[in-house]
């Protein structure tokens, strides 16, 4: 088993936040890289988002994080990207408990994701298949992969 971080921007760190039974809770991510084809069912994911550490936010060796802080306090804070969070700084872990290749976006036809519909979006953590896109290009920008990695989560600790 191996383990590994995963970043998720803002909007992804609150979905998974969100309570049990919640219907925007966020349990299934996608990605396009082909790392995800060294990763395991079983493997750990911590997760990577802009965070803070020290200074008059936090005692040193803590942190803060940017998806659940005062949006209006958030503004006078340096963030620090989740790329470059340590792993003792993630409040985040999850397990991976599903892991396939499915089929993104036809380049040439230009068709939309066929496994997602409203519910899906919604398990996603989005208000429907709309937003789910909307979300998907905002990160992803507007060329679409043949392929997707579908990486369900289960959530180990929360910290």
């Amino acid at each position: 088993m191996g383990e590994y971080g995963i970043l998720m921007q803002d909007e992804m760190v609150r979905a998974l936040l969100r309570p049990v039974g919640h219907p925007l809770r966020k349990r299934v991510t996608r990605r396009t890289s082909d790392q995800w084809a060294k990763r395991k069912v079983g493997d750990l994911l911590w997760v990577r988002e802009c965070f803070a550490t020290g200074g008059i936010v936090c005692p040193i060796g803590e942190a803060v994080y940017r998806a659940t802080f005062d949006p209006k306090l958030a503004k006078l804070i340096r963030w620090k990207p989740g790329i470059h969070m340590p792993r003792w700084a993630s409040r985040l872990t999850y397990r991976i408990v599903g892991l396939w290749r499915e089929p993104g976006l036809s380049l040439s036809r230009r068709r939309p994701l066929p496994e997602v519909d409203d519910d899906e979006a919604r398990r996603e953590g989005v208000e429907g298949r709309a937003e789910y896109l909307a979300l998907w290009e905002a990160i992803n920008g507007p060329v679409y992969p043949e392929m997707l990695w579908r990486i369900e989560l289960e959530e180990v600790s929360r910290g």
